[in-house]
């Protein structure tokens, strides 16, 4: 009788251990999830599953994929160190081009070595939600116009339910037109992508003032002095809307609650779990026990100011703040809140608390700014506020193309998107004057995002435009006084160049290093940068709060030798002088 057994067979007895001597153990059961399925039900799009390791290893890394095309989550994969370590991943479903019927798929968690988990996905469509009729809408528009001949828009899609349209940019069918001339998009491919791309910066603007704080009006169920209306705010920020951005989207938070200036509780940063830890102190550190007048439109004020003039065309700016409407002491007015946000491109989100709530004033300064106003009589309507507001970040998108004309021409630049054979279109009414924006397209732009915290520092390198032909970039970067890790954003947050190698060369003794990352396919035409393309490529990582003056590199120099073409990259506020020069 053979003893060699098939490594698929159902083994008994002795064989188990051959089995096991032969090197196939049995999977770990490692991996946790919040919930074993989720009905999205009529209308949900949106919705966060928690995912962790249950301590069985020191580390996991999985991968979720969907078994079904209507259903999509990001990340796509990650590593959870603990029980206490959980990751957040997005699940959003379409019912475009679903008939009449209840339908149901799954999210397949696999990794090397852990047992497998699957979540059970069940969604509703009578036939007529999601994308349907010609009546897909673009809403809340921005545009910019920039060097080199480059157009950016970015704005939502909601359907003709006013439901916000999430899916993927890969499902989109894109004809960009430039006097109703369709653009020859063989030579400049439209860069379609989500609006998550550019450089996310949300201020939240959280109320504490008496109507909020009110245990009388709004109950305390777990009876420890803080009302159901303050955890409720606080929880869905820090569970619902944080849980949703990507790893480089910075948020920052004031507060406000009595007639005193509104309080700066921290800066923007994208390490959401200082923002979190930040929001649980508000209470304590800044509130308690003096809630009182409301100065909401200082707040908005001083939040919007906050974001500068510059990278407006590289960056998505939002205010999400909560009030009832009703100003008691600001010295800035709606109006001016308003225009300093129109001049700033922020989107202004308001979530409108309470029994009372002056609705038309709120109504007024999110629709002049592009954002959406949202209702809450009681605590459920505050969550769900909150989870609509994801929902419609999900659903915004950003779309770049640049000019090919080089004469001295004008026209007008409109588009078309196609999904589900359903199509919104928009026409601009701003003028595009090519001798405006007349630029080297072979000079590529770079810039650092700084992100800081309690007790570290972050700071991002990303792209606000690459020139063509690029299959290979190579930086040195340089701080003799504080160690650092720098690593590739990767591609589920957006990043420029995840699909590629990186290949590091550190100086321990000058805490400095050679970057070189590196496209799988050199030459290919699909696997360089697409021309004209945005986002986030590194991210170096410091253990220490850096000086707010100092620079956090001594040297920071992007090498364009390693170009023979003419191409050649810039960072913003760098001088490009070589190590050792």
């Amino acid at each position: 009788m053979s003893m060699r057994v098939s490594r698929c067979a159902k083994l008994t007895g002795m064989t188990v251990l051959l089995f096991l001597l032969a090197g196939c153990p049995k999977p770990v059961v490692a991996i946790v999830t919040s919930n074993a399925s989720y009905d999205f039900g009529k209308s949900q799009q949106s919705w966060n599953l928690e995912v962790w390791n249950n301590g069985a290893l020191t580390a996991v890394t999985y991968n979720i994929k969907p078994d079904v095309p209507w259903i999509y989550c990001t990340p796509s994969t990650a590593t959870s160190t603990g029980p206490s370590d959980r990751r957040v991943v997005t699940v959003a479903v379409s019912r475009q081009g679903l008939a009449k019927g209840t339908y149901t798929g799954h999210l397949n968690i696999t990794g090397s070595g852990i047992a497998a988990v699957q979540v059970t996905i069940t969604v509703y469509s009578d036939g007529t939600q999601g994308v349907t009729g010609d009546d897909l809408t673009v809403s809340g528009l921005t545009y910019s116009y920039s060097i080199p001949y480059l157009m950016d828009f970015t704005f939502s899609l909601h359907d003709r339910f006013n439901q916000p349209v999430i899916g993927e940019p890969a499902q989109f069918n894109v004809s960009c037109r430039e006097d109703s001339v369709p653009i020859v998009a063989d030579e400049m491919p439209p860069l379609f992508a989500k609006a998550s791309s550019k450089q996310p910066n949300s201020f939240l603007v959280l109320d504490y003032s008496a109507s909020m704080a009110s245990i009388a009006e709004n109950g305390d169920v777990d009876q420890n002095g803080v009302s159901d209306a303050i955890q409720v705010m606080e929880t869905a920020a820090k569970n619902v809307f944080l849980p949703s951005l990507n790893t480089d989207a910075r948020v920052g938070v004031y507060e406000f609650h009595r007639e005193m200036e509104p309080e700066k509780v921290c800066d923007l940063t994208a390490d959401k779990d200082f923002v979190a830890s930040r929001i649980d102190a508000i209470w304590l550190q800044f509130v308690y026990p003096f809630s009182g007048m409301s100065r909401c439109w200082d707040a908005v004020y001083a939040a919007v100011e906050e974001f500068g003039s510059d990278n407006q065309n590289d960056e998505v700016r939002d205010v999400i703040f909560l009030s009832d409407g009703f100003d008691t002491s600001s010295f800035h007015s709606k109006e001016e809140a308003v225009e300093i946000a129109r001049q700033r491109g922020v989107r202004v989100y308001g979530i409108g608390y309470g029994k009372n709530v002056n609705t038309g004033v709120l109504q007024s300064v999110t629709s002049q700014t592009n954002g959406t106003f949202y209702a809450a009589t009681n605590v459920v309507e505050l969550d769900a506020a909150f989870r609509q507001i994801v929902n419609d970040f999900d659903a915004r998108y950003t779309l770049r193309w640049a000019t090919l004309k080089r004469t001295d021409v004008k026209f007008l630049p409109s588009f078309y998107l196609t999904i589900a054979n359903r199509t919104a279109s928009y026409a601009s009414s701003h003028i595009y004057a090519v001798a405006d924006f007349v630029s080297d397209e072979l000079k590529g732009r770079m810039r650092t995002v700084p992100s800081k915290s309690g007790n570290r520092t972050t700071i991002f390198l990303r792209a606000s435009y690459a020139c063509r032909y690029i299959w290979k970039l190579r930086f040195y970067v340089e701080n003799s006084q504080h160690a650092f890790t720098v690593r590739k954003v990767d591609a589920a947050n957006g990043g420029l160049c995840g699909g590629w190698t990186q290949t590091p060369d550190p100086d321990e003794m000058l805490n400095s290093t050679w970057v070189v990352l590196e496209s799988p396919e050199v030459g290919q035409t699909d696997t360089q940068l697409p021309f004209a393309s945005f986002g986030p490529i590194l991210r170096f990582d410091f253990d220490t709060l850096l000086d707010e003056d100092a620079d956090p590199f001594e040297v920071l120099y992007v090498d364009n030798t390693i170009y023979t073409g003419g191409q050649a990259f810039s960072i913003d506020g760098w001088v490009n002088t070589p190590p050792g020069s």
